[in-house]
This record gives structure tokens, sequence and C-alpha cells, in this order.
């Protein structure tokens, strides 16, 4: 591999010269490469999605999941750019959009990487048809929310170094990061909802798009999936669990920087 060049493996462990390679490389055929890599990888991923269900899903679900991360991208990216430029983190508009995508395409592969698992488990699930089909598929929407939120927060944690290097202080590079996960968040999981690729509700037809789909949002789906396997606990203990698990899964999985001085490793300017 020329060492002018960013690869893969480097990116998905987070070295910072990889990282630093890959924002200086934003020669048109670079970025296509970059993006044609996150579409195949979510596509792969996103496959395994609609085994479960039959029929067309795989093929809907195959084009849901990039469509999601390209959506998520172009409607948020821009403004991750300008909230850069914004906040100081010495990241313009260009770059940014292009860590964005780098980032991106790191949950993308993470998702490839974890489709026999999906598989499997689309597999090994009861049919849709059968008596425990709600709550299997309560199960497997709440696993593809895990998995997708884990890839996600995974990769943007990676870019957590590229801020911290580039941004004048922690504070600064703590906000800007702050400020990209929280909109990605919410961006993502309410494209996620339009899209659908968890559809595949017992007793709904297959379709593409919904009939309404901007009708409920994201968390109120997976708060119903989450009811649906604690049918027996009062809604106080189970908003009270659910709560300490979702911040429990971004807090393990935001990088200790985040949430805590480091020590000092090197002289800032």
């Amino acid at each position: 591999m020329n060492n002018n060049t960013s690869s893969i493996p480097d990116l998905l462990r987070g070295d910072q010269a990889a990282l630093d390679r890959a924002l200086s490389e934003t020669e048109n055929a670079k970025v296509l490469r970059r993006c044609s890599i996150a579409v195949a990888a979510c596509g792969l991923y996103g496959a395994t999605l609609g085994v479960w269900q039959g029929g067309m899903m795989p093929v809907y679900t195959a084009i849901k999941i990039p469509l999601v991360i390209l959506l998520t991208l172009l409607a948020n990216g821009f403004l991750n750019g300008i909230l850069s430029l914004l906040l100081g983190s010495g990241l313009g508009i260009r770059r940014t959009l292009i860590a964005q995508l780098t980032a991106f395409m790191v949950a993308a592969i993470i998702l490839a990487s974890l489709s026999p698992l999906t598989y499997f488990l689309a597999r090994n699930l009861a049919d849709p048809s059968e008596p425990g089909g709600r709550n299997a598929h309560a199960v497997f929407l709440l696993t593809h929310t895990l998995l997708i939120g884990f890839a996600g927060l995974t990769a943007n944690a990676k870019l957590f170094d590229l801020l911290h290097h580039s941004a004048p202080t922690l504070n600064t590079a703590r906000a800007t990061y702050l400020a990209w996960l929280g909109g990605n968040l919410l961006a993502g999981a309410q494209i996620t909802y339009i899209l659908r690729p968890y559809s595949g509700t017992p007793g709904l037809p297959i379709q593409f798009i919904r009939d309404e789909p901007l009708e409920g949002n994201f968390l109120e789906t997976v708060w119903f999936s989450f009811g649906q396997l604690l049918p027996d606990m009062d809604f106080t203990p189970r908003l009270l669990l659910f709560g300490i698990l979702l911040i429990l899964g971004i807090a393990l999985t935001l990088p200790k920087a985040v949430l805590r001085n480091p020590k000092p490793n090197r002289q800032r300017s």
C-alpha cells in the first residue's frame, strides 16, 4: 500500500495518520471509492434484514440501508460542516463531509462483518406467521437497532482523535464531536423510521415504503418493541430500564477523552 494512501484496515483501527491521509484524499475517484464501499457493505448487511420476512424484502432492505446512510450524510453533512466552522474545530465543510463519509464507510464495513450473525438470527427466529412472530419481530428490530447503533457510534468515535488533533482545545473537540453525534443520531433515526428497513411487521403486507411513512417516530417504535418483550413490567420501571440501557450503550462507545481528560502525552499549541 502506498504510504500516501489511507488503507481500510488502518482506518478501522482508527489510526491517526490514516485518518489524516483520508481527509487529504479529496480526489473524486477516491471519494467515490469510499462511497461505493459504504453502499456495497450496507447493501450486504441490509439484505440479511429482509431474510426473515422473505419475498422481495431482502431486495428492499438491501436498497434501504445504503439509502439511510447516504440520506443521513446529505441531510446532516453540511450542517456538521457549518457546526465545525462555528465551533472552531479547525475543519472546514469539505473536510467535515469527507470525515463523515469515512466514518459511514467504517460503520458499513463493521455491519457487513456482522452479516453472518444477522443472517443466522433471521433464519432461526419464529416466522412472521407463527404464534411467536410478534415477539420475534421485536427481538429482530431491537437487535438490529443495537447493532447499527454500535457500528455508528464506534465509527464516529474514531473521528474524535481527529478533532482532538485539529481543534485548539479539548473542549472544542468535545463540543464538535457531540454536535456531530447528536445530529447524526437524530437524522439517521428518523430517516431509518421513514424508510423502515426493519419493516416486516407480522400481518402487514411487504412494501418498499409504508402508506403513511411520516406517522410516528423511531423512538416510539423501539419503545413499543421493548415493551413487547416485557409485557408484565410496569411502565415506570420499564422506562427506567430503557433509559439506563440507552445511556449505558452510548457511554460505552464514547471515546474516553469525551468523558474525562486524557493524560497529557504531547504539548498542545
